[in-house]
């Protein structure tokens, strides 16, 4: 059941975020981007609060603890992250150059030559596909901590008596 809820958020927000990175960002700004980046991430963690009512109601009798839905959360967040992180890192592969390109098409000149020093700057693994997956990796995670301490909070149920 984690598995399932976290391979499905994390498809659902790798599909948002390849359809925002070929539908939307060659129109639109890398902040307009980025936004509507995070809005896929947190519309795919909706998945862990589904996946406490499923435990709760279907595998649980109804009832379910704070420490039981935190851990179930948790799980989905996890595998959920672990799926973006694989695509972060094949997105980087194939299309990081061009994405590079793309926020600097964004840029007046004065601030190209600082974003070009700023890059220059950088130790080269920052710029890797695997650090930057890593990256996307630790923000969707920490989302999806968040996301399941509220829901463990509010769909948390104790036996009645």
């Amino acid at each position: 059941m984690i598995i399932r809820y976290g391979i499905t958020g994390g498809m659902l927000c790798a599909g948002l975020g390849l359809m925002n990175w070929l539908f939307i960002a060659p129109n639109s700004s890398p902040g307009t981007t980025q936004l509507l980046g995070y809005l896929a991430a947190i519309l795919s963690l909706l998945c862990v609060p589904l996946g406490i009512v499923y435990f709760r109601d279907k595998l649980n009798d109804g009832v379910v603890s704070f420490a039981q839905g935190f851990k179930v959360g948790l799980g989905i967040s996890l595998i959920l992250s672990l799926v973006v992180f694989c695509y972060s890192v094949l997105f980087f592969v194939f299309a990081g150059d061009d994405y590079r390109n793309w926020q600097a098409k964004a840029l007046n000149e004065t601030e190209l030559k600082e974003f070009q020093m700023k890059i220059e700057q950088m130790p080269e693994y920052v710029l890797s596909p695997w650090f930057q997956g890593f990256l996307v990796f630790l923000s969707v995670f920490l989302i999806g901590v968040i996301i399941s301490l509220i829901s463990s909070l509010f769909l948390k149920r104790s036996p009645t008596s």
